[in-house]
This record gives C-alpha cells, sequence and structure tokens, in this order.
C-alpha cells in the first residue's frame, strides 16, 4: 500500500492557460493576507520559492503602484534582498496563503517583489519543487507528500491544480522519480526512448539521462543528438506543408494556413516501468501565429538538463507522488 506521507486533505484549484496574461506558463488564482487579496500567479514545478509582486511601477514611468500591503512580517532578519526567481529581489515575509476556502496556510513563507511586471500580466510564482520553500512542502503536513495536476490544451479550457492525494483516473501509470544531487529540488524521470509514428528512435537510453519534467519550462529541451534525430525523422511527415523561417529556438516550423485538418506523426515519450505520454497535435507542435506551427521540440545547450516541457503534459494528469517516490501520467486528465 502506498505511504500517503502525511494527511489526506485535499485542495483543488482551478488552472488556465497563461496566454491571456502574455505567459506561455499555466496559472492558478490564490489568496494572500487577512483578508485576502488575489492574485493570479504562474505554478512551476522548477521552482522552490514562491513570490508576489507587492509593488510595481507601470511602464517604468508612474508612480509605484501598492499591489499588496497586508500586515505581514518580514522574516529576513537582516533585512537584506533575496533573489526571487531570476530576475527579481524582494524580501522574504510570513503571510497567510489560501488555496480555496476550505484550504488556508498560515504562516506561509513567500518573497514579496518589489519590481517591475516584465512582460507578462501574472502577479507572482507558486513554487512546487521539492525544496524547503515550496508550497509543496509548507502545505505536506496538512496534506500530505503528493500533488497533481491537469493543464489545458486552450484558453478556453480549465484544468487543475490538486495538493493533497485526489481521486486519479484508473490508468495512470508511473515511473520512478529520481534523484540528482546537484539538483536536488527538482523532478527527475528515467526517459527511456521516443518514437516517432511508432518508430523507435534509434539512440541509447543514455542520450536521455537527466531528465527533468518541468511545468514550468514550455517546449521540451533534449540534446544536440536526440532533437537532430528527432526532428529529421518528424520532418518526414511534413512534406505537405510548406516550411517557414525559425523562430527563435524553434526550427521546425510550417505555414498551415492552407489546411483545415492539420495532421503530424503521433510522438511518444517513453519512461522507465511502461509510463508514456502519447503526443497529438497539441503535445507536438506549438502555434506561434494564426498559420505558423513550430515542433514543440529544442535543442538544449545550456546545463545538461533535458527538460519535459508543459506544452508535453497538456491534457495528461501528471501525479507527483513525493511519498512514494514515483511520478505518474494518464491521458484524458480534462479537456
Amino acid at each position: 500500500m502506498d505511504d500517503v506521507g502525511g494527511s489526506s486533505e485535499v485542495s483543488t484549484i482551478p488552472a488556465y492557460s497563461g496566454s491571456l496574461l502574455r505567459t506561455d506558463s499555466y496559472v492558478i488564482t490564490v489568496g494572500i493576507g487577512t483578508p485576502k487579496k488575489d492574485f493570479t500567479v504562474m505554478f512551476d514545478t522548477g521552482s522552490d520559492l514562491s513570490w508576489i509582486l507587492c509593488t510595481t511601477c507601470i511602464e517604468c514611468e508612474a508612480p509605484e503602484k501598492l499591489l499588496f500591503d497586508a500586515i505581514y512580517r518580514i522574516i529576513d532578519l537582516q533585512q537584506h534582498p533575496v533573489q526571487l526567481g531570476s530576475r527579481r529581489k524582494g524580501n522574504l515575509i510570513r503571510d497567510t496563503l489560501t488555496l480555496t476556502p476550505s484550504a488556508v496556510l498560515p504562516n506561509f513563507v513567500f518573497g514579496c517583489s518589489d519590481g517591475d511586471i516584465g512582460g507578462d500580466l501574472t502577479t507572482g510564482l507558486i513554487g512546487l519543487g521539492r525544496g524547503k520553500a515550496s508550497l509543496f512542502s509548507q502545505a505536506s503536513e496538512k496534506f500530505g507528500k503528493i500533488f497533481s495536476y491537469c493543464l489545458p490544451s486552450s484558453p478556453n479550457s480549465m484544468g487543475y491544480l490538486a495538493i493533497g492525494r485526489t481521486g486519479l483516473p484508473p490508468h495512470v501509470m508511473y515511473t520512478p522519480m529520481l534523484t540528482t544531487p546537484t539538483w536536488p529540488s527538482l523532478y527527475f524521470v528515467g526517459l527511456a526512448a521516443i518514437k516517432v509514428a511508432d518508430k523507435t528512435l534509434p539512440l541509447p537510453p543514455t542520450v536521455y539521462s537527466r531528465t527533468v519534467i518541468d511545468s514550468g519550462t514550455v517546449i521540451t529541451r533534449l540534446p544536440p543528438m536526440a532533437y537532430s534525430t528527432l526532428r529529421s525523422e518528424f520532418r518526414k511527415y511534413m512534406t505537405d506543408y510548406t516550411p517557414v523561417p525559425p523562430m527563435f529556438d524553434l526550427d521546425a516550423c510550417d505555414d498551415v494556413s492552407r489546411h483545415e485538418n492539420l495532421k503530424v506523426p503521433t510522438v511518444e515519450l517513453l519512461f522507465d516501468d511502461g509510463a508514456s505520454l502519447t503526443l497529438d497535435f497539441d503535445g507536438t507542435m506549438i502555434m506561434k501565429d494564426d498559420y505558423k506551427a513550430c515542433l514543440a521540440f529544442a535543442v538544449n545547450n545550456d546545463t545538461g538538463i533535458n527538460i519535459i516541457g508543459n506544452n508535453q503534459q497538456k491534457k495528461y494528469t501528471v501525479v507527483y507522488d513525493v511519498a512514494n517516490a514515483k511520478i505518474g501520467v494518464g491521458a484524458g486528465g480534462c479537456d
């Protein structure tokens, strides 16, 4: 029998595409403070510390606008700024976090950023990594060491983020959750193979070592050898479309404006112990405008970590069962 790893309470929060807020990440709405003030925030399994925008300057010219003025306690006793993600700084504070009316976490520790809004319209981030500062870790005594989500495929549909052991589809398949000492907060999995149109790419499993599943990264990142092999095989099935110039890291793009029924080969990501992600058009391609569709994979040249992005997870139930060191995936979780 699986270990619950804590209480059996559950909090289920609606999740939406962030496209209307100028982000390719997925968002939820949470409340901060008493009485609560609502914030629309991204949720990211690749981050630990949660943060919100407390003040901001609009277009960097107007006076600062106060976004959050609850009575909170600064817990950074030396009053030094802390790093909140890659681009923001602020103070570490403690206040009440409201996930749903029945799921309230007093004394939640998070960052309070005094920076510019930037390119998107979200007002913060919820970290779901394995580090002590994450929502997952701070809520584990109440909800147990497990959470799950389903990412909707369009701005018009709804998914969810569930903290705790909720009812899961019976067809969820699991793969071991791996740990790498260099990145202890990240969720590693054993990616064993990739198929295109039911053909396994001729690559050794070692090519896929150090693979992370991450809700905060958009497209899947692969080593150069794996990506070039995938791209080459995929392009064999795209001869009906007209290639167009690359867009940033996306170098396999096509003009699909003259096609009503868009067809692409199925791509399948196979994990250790039988779990898999079978990707249709929504999971394989990313639309960059009304006519351009790009393969939602790219080369990872930075850290050597392979990343399975949120575009490949759409419509799947994804389960992070830390108590039992396994990650589950099951089709048909939402949409």
